[in-house]
């Protein structure tokens, strides 16, 4: 006897690889909008580099602080 409930392992689209899908496309239209080079006066220094990779490592060092400042409210909570 054959079961007809199964899937038949195709592949079952979830919100969440929408959401990843669209993000993905967003990230790509934004690197080709901000091409231009950028100038950032940093202390004594002066950088030049195109404006998408300055907004990725503003994006990690915001992602950096944010996940150490959850780990020093979750010891002080806990302590």
């Amino acid at each position: 006897m054959s079961d007809t409930s199964s899937s038949g392992g195709g592949l079952t689209i979830t919100p969440k690889m929408v959401i990843i899908a669209v993000l993905a496309v967003l990230a790509v239209v934004f690197v080709f909008q901000n091409t231009d080079s950028a100038k950032l006066k940093v202390i004594f220094f002066t950088i030049t580099m195109p404006r998408w990779i300055a907004f990725v490592i503003l994006l990690v060092i915001g992602a950096i602080i944010g996940y150490v400042g959850r780990g020093v409210r979750a010891k002080r909570a806990a302590g």
